[in-house]
């Protein structure tokens, strides 16, 4: 089996702060390598945003090893 995630494994996001209510942070993220656009309504739901884009990446890479064990 092959190695899951990768250390070297880079992103790019950029991070728009439109306003700042309750102690946090509303805005918009981009993720530049995706083009994607997506607001967010506070720092954790940010945080669960990028976070998710490595999830994906994971996915795919553990869908394709399986395949190949098979």
């Amino acid at each position: 089996m092959g190695e899951i995630g990768n250390a070297a494994e880079q992103r790019t996001f950029v991070v728009r702060i439109l306003n700042r209510q309750n102690a946090t942070w509303q805005g918009l993220v981009t993720h530049v390598d995706q083009k994607e656009e997506q607001p967010f309504r506070s720092l954790l739901e940010l945080i669960k945003l990028i976070d998710s884009t490595f999830d994906e990446t994971e996915g795919e890479t553990l869908s394709a090893e399986t395949k190949a064990e098979e």
